[in-house]
């Protein structure tokens, strides 16, 4: 098979049931990449925090409107890709600030795309796991990017230099995966979209293995913190296997 179409296959077979954040393969669960991200500390957000209190802000509020302004622009680069496959599109909703980011990155992506420097012959927003390791996530951007196979994971950031620690980690263990599948060497990177205004701009990772090692340690500290919780329950993965099933049913296949 081709690279596009085991990396098909391989989303195929992975259930997500997104209410539980829950993946599965064959009834078994799967730990999400992102979860085990989340265990790196951040005191940056502490400082975030307490900087909108003293504003009169709720922070939970104010993150819960950046996530969605987040997947807004996650479903607009997804979007653009489907129409560069001819494939149907899904329905967007945005804020204003969303629509800006949006606009901007389908143009960065466009221009890109004509010139040759990223070509979409994948899947977006792509499912896949690790068999050995027991992990499994969606890849945002799964791409040819100057012709080498890379995984690009889309981050709204303040600016157009934003880089954080946690980021290497959690696209190192999606590379493993599709290396494991394709047997393909995988680079990847952050596609960078900055709230500024500035431009979108690749911030490129290579092929890191340093980085996945920290991503399995990451992995072995959030199953251990998790080890007593229900996350990865005989009934959340069954969830997830009911809800492919009716999600298979309702398109007749």
């Amino acid at each position: 098979m081709s690279l596009a179409e085991t990396l098909r296959a391989v989303h195929d077979r992975v259930v997500f049931h997104e209410e539980e954040h829950a993946y599965a393969i064959d009834g078994i669960a799967m730990d999400p990449v992102t979860s085990a991200c989340k265990v790196m500390d951040k005191p940056f957000l502490v400082d975030a925090a307490a900087r909108l209190a003293r504003e009169g802000k709720d922070h939970k509020q104010v993150w819960g409107v950046a996530r969605e302004n987040g997947n807004s622009v996650h479903r607009s680069q997804q979007n653009f890709v489907l129409r560069t496959q001819g494939a149907l599109t899904m329905p967007e909703k945005h804020t204003a600030e969303s629509a800006y980011l949006s606009a901007g990155l389908v143009s960065w992506l466009d221009k890109a795309h004509k010139s040759g420097e990223l070509e979409f012959p994948f899947r977006p927003e792509c499912r896949t796991f690790h068999p050995e390791h027991g992990y499994a996530g969606t890849m945002d951007l799964p791409c040819l990017w100057l012709g080498r196979p890379t995984i690009l994971d889309l981050k709204t950031c303040p600016d157009g230099s934003s880089a954080y620690q946690e980021w290497p980690p959690q696209i190192a263990a999606y590379a493993a995966a599709a290396e494991f599948h394709t047997g393909e060497q995988w680079f990847g990177g952050a596609l960078r979209v900055p709230k500024d205004g500035s431009a979108p701009s690749i911030l490129p990772y290579g092929h890191d293995p340093e980085a996945f090692e920290t991503f399995l340690a990451l992995l072995k500290v959030y199953r251990w913190l998790n080890r007593d919780k229900k996350r990865n329950s005989k009934h959340a993965v069954q969830k997830a296997v009911n809800a492919y099933l009716e999600r298979k049913a309702s398109i007749g296949t």
